[in-house]
């Protein structure tokens, strides 16, 4: 058994890195910048939350020009800092390693890093400095920490280390049989937790598949248990493929196609230089080529060479596959921090060979395997990606959305905090924060709607005139029909119909009814209806569809509601005393969903309003209103992600002053558009995978509770006339969207039309 030296002189073993007769040490780069700091309060899983792509915690920059990452040629070739501005570096991950010992004195292993150091192999002697290279420089290029301030760090730079020291003979061959490496497969992993176990070391011997059965019964003799343990292992073991050009690995390397049993627990990895050009020296994968792939591991040329950390405390230019597998280790133990033990070790290994760069020259398998090792690829969903919801179902995440522009900031902040996992095609788990799905940006909402009725057409006195009409254009005490499309709201008021001069019947409105159409994704559609009869009493009713137009096969929703209203005259002030009730199919308030996140059930609010209209002479009328609302949903599928609402408590009211001037109308409005006064959202939401691939959920119950009161102040000026209109609004929103945060908003906006 060889193992090759790690920056000495040395003979290139099967699994050893040949290293040149007289290294130089690369020169320690000067005043090394401070490492970026975290920023979650000590939980570094919180902050590996995807967004589209990834939540990036620090800057790409701040790796990739850092000196210990550009003197490591290796990590650039492998994308490692595109894993690391993540917040994932491998922290609290075990690499084991089966090799020749550590230097613990090297500053590239700080204190806590190394977890275990048996020495058990010298029989209580101690290993001179020079048996101590080979070990030091390969863990050092898996998990050599970063901020040493010298020329190197590991890939995977915040991973813990545990060494079982093999002996090494004078010759440079390791004295090792069954009895020590099962010994030190055990140790490894059940002692000291690894996840990831290195093995750069092999036989000189090249696995023959025409001689397959003879080389399965030589390794089965020499290492019985060892095979056992490992098949029956939680972590990956990565091989090295050997240093002889050949064009198979060793039959070391080869354990996995010799016992299938191994198949699914180990990795081999082949050297190439910093161009991911396969190195002389380096075995090919040949037939173990399913389980294979190249990693940096240097050339014949010195400026292609792997850093490694040499004993004494420098570092020295090494080559080999013993150097191409920690690269392979280090990648491995970023996987196990990215995805905290939801992964199994099938999966890892998968995961690692099918994202591996199969381009241009890597499509060669017979030498290049499965492709260059690609960390950026690696750690991103693959393929399709899917939402699990209750009941072992799945949802595309594409066709998954929610709009809870209703809610304003009542909700929000909360939401923000909250994450859900996606599953990709390859089973693997990510983060992403509930802010990808809301679609509020991109619907528009109630609260954040400045849309008045000049964009709706009234049919009223046998001519069509602007929704500003005002009621004595109208048919008094009959029956007036109004349609619209796509902007539904302003639908009832509580102004008497009295034939005479006044206000357009939407001037103070009910605020509940406009949720039948708003909120919503996609397109909306659809009709109401108003009765008015008897000078006191009003009734009206209002339905409409949705469908999105990005998800043809979804279900129309339907939403409606009813409102009666009843006025009495005091001597010259109109009170007026209204009562309604909403239904919207899978929404509430203009809340609703698709995909993962539907409301799959109804939306019920039952609403009064209490409305005052008295003329303040000389041609002034004011008016005001109050409501208050109660909503809940009903009839829940509480396998979907969105669990419903319970008991929510809303209110709005709105004062207006207006005169007519002949043949223009002058108004000041102040007015609260409808605030979540209390209540309750539940959420259900995915936030781990098991290793069996059983999802588990957190049950959420948000408060729903505004945070500030939105006013809404207005002073317009329009023209009443059918034929030549026009109008000229300024507005001010103090707290837009009830949200105490929120910066004071203004706005003038006019128009204009003329009809031929």
């Amino acid at each position: 058994m060889s193992c090759g030296g790690g920056g000495g002189s040395g003979g290139s073993g099967g699994g050893g890195g040949a290293v040149p007769q007289s290294p130089q040490a690369p020169p320690a780069p000067s005043d090394s910048p401070t490492p970026p700091q975290t920023s979650d309060n000590g939980n570094r899983r919180g902050d590996r939350v995807f967004s589209d792509t990834h939540a990036v915690v620090h800057p790409l920059s701040a790796y990739q020009n850092h000196p210990e990452y550009t003197g490591q040629v290796g990590l650039d070739v492998i994308n490692a800092a595109r894993a690391y501005v993540y917040g994932v570096s491998g922290e609290d991950v075990v690499i084991g390693f089966t090799d020749t010992g550590i230097d613990t004195t090297h500053d590239e292993f700080p204190a806590g890093k190394i977890v275990l150091n048996d020495l058990s192999a010298y029989n209580g002697l101690t290993p001179s400095t020079d048996k101590l290279r080979h070990g030091t420089g390969v863990a050092s290029v898996a998990a050599g920490q970063r901020g040493s301030g010298n020329g190197m760090h590991g890939v995977a730079y915040d991973a813990k280390i545990a060494m079982w020291t093999l002996h090494l003979d004078n010759q440079d061959y390791l004295n090792l049989d069954d009895t020590i490496f099962s010994k030190a497969l055990t140790a490894l992993e059940d002692t000291a937790g690894s996840g990831v176990i290195n093995h750069s070391w092999g036989y000189d011997i090249a696995f023959d598949p025409s001689n397959a059965g003879a080389q399965k019964n030589l390794i089965a003799a020499d290492f019985t248990n060892s095979i056992r343990i490992m098949a029956q292992s939680d972590a990956v073991h990565v091989f090295s493929a050997g240093n002889r050009g050949e064009a198979e690995v060793t039959i070391t390397a080869a354990f996995a196609m010799l016992f299938p049993e191994l198949r699914e627990k180990a990795v081999i990895a082949v050297a190439v230089d910093s161009n991911g050009v396969i190195g002389d020296q380096s075995n090919h994968c040949g037939h173990a080529k399913d389980l294979c792939l190249p990693a940096p591991g240097g050339y014949n040329d010195r400026a292609e060479y792997v850093v490694a950390a040499y004993p004494g405390g420098s570092y020295r230019p090494v080559l080999g596959t013993s150097f191409a597998a920690p690269h392979v280790s280090g990648a491995l133990a970023i996987l196990i921090d990215l995805f905290d033990g939801q992964m199994t070790t099938a999966e890892l290994i998968d995961r690692l060979l099918l994202t591996a760069d199969k381009s241009g020259r890597y499509a060669d398998a017979d030498i290049y395997g499965q492709g260059l090792l690609d960390l950026e690829r690696a750690i991103n969903p693959v393929g399709v990606n899917y939402i699990p919801i209750g009941g072992g179902r799945r949802i595309r995440v594409d066709d998954s959305r929610f709009d809870f522009s209703a809610f304003g900031q009542a909700v929000d902040p909360e939401l923000r905090d909250q994450a859900v996992i996606i599953i990709d095609s390859l089973g693997a788990p990510f983060k992403v924060p509930l802010r990808v799905f809301d679609e509020k940006d991109k619907t528009g909402g109630v609260l954040d709607g400045d849309a008045s009725s000049e964009t709706f057409v009234t049919r009223a006195g046998g001519g069509t005139v602007t929704g500003l009409a005002p009621l004595s254009q109208g048919q008094v005490n009959g029956v007036t029909f109004q349609s619209w499309q796509n902007e539904p709201q302003n639908i009832l008021g509580l102004v008497p119909v009295t034939g005479q001069d006044g206000v357009m019947r939407s001037m103070l409105a009910t605020p509940y009814l406009q949720f039948a159409g708003y909120g919503s994704i996609g397109q909306v559609t659809g009709d109401n209806w108003q009765v008015t009869g008897f000078n006191s009493w009003q009734s009206e009713a209002v339905a409409s569809a949705h469908k999105s137009p990005n998800s043809p096969n979804s279900q129309d929703r339907q939403s409606g509601g009813v409102v009666s209203a009843f006025q009495k005259n005091f001597k010259g002030t109109y009170v007026g005393f209204q009562g309604g009730v909403m239904l919207e199919d899978k929404s509430l308030l203009g809340t609703q969903g698709q995909g993962a996140f539907q409301l799959n059930g109804d939306g019920r609010t039952l609403f009064t309003g209490i409305g005052v209209t008295r003329n303040m002479g000389q041609g002034w009328y004011g008016a005001a209103s109050a409501y208050r609302g109660h909503s809940e949903t009903t009839k829940l599928d509480r396998q979907f992600l969105f669990g419903g609402v319970d008991n929510l408590q809303t209110s709005a009211y709105e004062m207006v002053l207006w005169k007519n001037f002949k043949t223009k109308l002058a108004q000041i409005r102040l007015t609260q558009p409808v605030r979540h006064e209390k209540g309750e959202v539940h959420l259900n939401l995915p936030v781990r995978r098991t290793q069996r691939g059983a999802i588990l959920f957190d049950r959420h119950v948000l408060p729903v509770t505004s945070s500030a009161r939105e006013i809404q102040t207005m002073m317009s000026l329009r023209s009443l006339s059918a034929k030549k209109y026009w109008y000229m609004d300024m507005k001010l929103r103090f707290n837009p969207a009830h949200d105490a945060d929120a910066d004071t908003q203004w706005g003038v906006h006019g128009g204009m039309r003329w009809q031929f």
